[in-house]
């Protein structure tokens, strides 16, 4: 029989964060569900952000820190990974905050439903808006399976599932899972693979991690997309998964995406222009002009000039926020 206060991981990678990562940990040591060990991987920081982390461990006994060369998130989790103890457990970026009711509430459903996972909504924040936090006793929830998630594609509620934070896992899903490192978007190269371990998620629509919009996470996210090609490895990554289940619908919607993200890394002269002209060129071949009507037409602008595509799609966001002032 389960206990009624089982043992949670909380697995925080730390690196360069030392202006946001007391707010981090204030808002983790602080839970009202207090039954848990919080790993600290400190990923080879130079701005003072593991000192920090071993301060934190001398005053609090739940408290454990491990101290690494720069290996990267990935590597950072799986360290995590590889020490906890907890029977369930959750991921945090050093650079957010979670509600103080964060774990209580997403271990309430887990053992109430016996769910593998609980997802719950996210808050977007610069440093300096005001959250309320305070506890929610009414939400609504709705369970899916992980073929759901996997076939949520399109779905309103889909980017709930991308990110690996801001939920609560048993520890089984992790058994023979883990990150792969050397790699950045890391959660999207794992998301078909968790989600195929995945049987049964109870979703809760109310927001309870809070994402920081900092400089840290900016300069992260434009890395991620323009700085390097894994974003297209993860794709492809998935898009074979999809090909193997014959997924039909799946598979459009990943060509899709890697176009998109094709399309959108021409710019930026740190991308090798003649690859990503190649790669559309293949998964042209691969797509139905009947499917989406929108990306035929922005291929066709791209193939004329890439500048045209792109003027075309700024000057369409500038119209639809001239209509929507004249609506008012």
């Amino acid at each position: 029989m389960k206990t009624k206060t089982p043992l949670v991981s909380v697995i925080v990678p730390v690196y360069n964060v030392k202006d946001y990562l007391k707010d981090c940990l204030n808002s983790i040591v602080l839970q009202s569900y207090s039954h848990m060990e919080i790993l600290l991987i400190d990923d080879g920081s130079t701005d003072g952000s593991g000192d920090i982390c071993d301060e934190y461990a001398k005053k609090d006994s739940r408290i454990k820190v491990f101290h690494q060369k720069n290996l990267g998130l990935s590597a950072a989790r799986n360290m995590g990974l590889n020490h906890m103890n907890g029977e369930y457990l959750t991921f945090v970026d050093s650079d957010d905050t979670i509600s103080k009711f964060f774990l209580e509430l997403l271990l309430k459903e887990i053992l109430m439903y016996q769910v593998d996972m609980v997802v719950c909504d996210y808050l977007r924040y610069v440093h300096d808006d005001e959250i309320t936090d305070q506890y929610i006793d009414s939400y609504q929830l709705f369970f899916l399976s992980g073929t759901d998630v996997l076939k949520s594609l399109g779905k309103s509620y889909h980017y709930l599932f991308i990110p690996s934070w801001g939920k609560l896992y048993h520890k089984d899903i992790f058994k023979h899972l883990r990150f792969k490192e050397g790699k950045i978007h890391e959660d999207a190269f794992i998301f078909h693979l968790l989600y195929e371990k995945v049987n049964s998620i109870c979703c809760l629509n109310t927001k309870l991690y809070f994402y920081r919009l900092s400089y840290m996470s900016i300069t992260r996210i434009k890395g991620i997309y323009y700085d390097h090609f894994d974003i297209i490895d993860a794709l492809e990554s998935r898009l074979r998964f999809y090909q193997q289940k014959q997924w039909g619908e799946c598979v459009d919607a990943t060509i899709n995406e890697i176009i998109y993200k094709l399309m959108n890394g021409y710019d930026d002269e740190r991308w090798d222009k003649n690859f990503i002209k190649e790669k559309i060129k293949y998964y042209k071949k691969k797509y139905s002009k009947k499917r989406n009507l929108r990306l035929c037409i922005e291929l066709f602008l791209f193939s004329i000039s890439p500048n045209l595509r792109k003027y075309s799609i700024l000057l369409l966001k500038y119209m639809k926020k001239l209509i929507h002032i004249f609506k008012r």
